[in-house]
């Protein structure tokens, strides 16, 4: 019901969830991170990686990384295209759903120290694993991010 809004409300954003694409209006929020450094994970991943399909999220004092599950840590060597060959890979990944793996938390804005955490798949656990100690976002991003896509992601603490 209702009349079309004509432009988006002042202190409101849309904003799309990276895990199922459901677009929602909400209020605009802070967020303790810069652009750059958001940047630089993405960079970061583009050239320590072959993930192609991913997503760096500002969320709050974090900046969590969605990876498409089907190019996410599944052992070393693993090949999207061989592992569902009798599939159009670009459809199979433009159907696929991102899901959180990482996420770099501001812990001291003076100083931009990050701390790195893995997503934990332990069904009863399923939440954030703190990783190494809070640092600057270039070393963090060195320990962390070429464990994205092989199953040594899963022995990081």
């Amino acid at each position: 019901k209702g009349a079309p809004a004509e432009a988006i409300p002042e202190g409101f954003e849309i904003r799309e969830s990276p895990t199922d694409g459901l677009v929602t209006l909400r209020k605009q929020r802070a967020h303790a991170t810069t652009p750059e450094e958001r940047r630089l994970i993405e960079d970061t991943i583009r050239d320590q990686t072959m993930i192609e399909h991913f997503i760096v999220d500002p969320d709050g004092d974090s900046l969590v990384v969605y990876v498409n599950h089907l190019e996410g840590p599944t052992g070393e060597g693993d090949d999207l295209a061989a592992r569902f060959e009798w599939m159009n890979v670009e459809d199979l990944v433009e159907r696929a759903q991102l899901e959180a793996l990482m996420r770099f938390e501001l812990r001291d804005a003076h100083k931009r120290l990050f701390q790195a955490y893995r997503w934990c798949f332990r069904g009863r656990i399923d939440d954030w694993i703190p990783l190494f100690h809070p640092a600057g976002l270039a070393s963090v991003l060195e320990k962390t991010v070429p464990h994205l896509e092989s199953e040594s992601f899963f022995d990081l603490y």
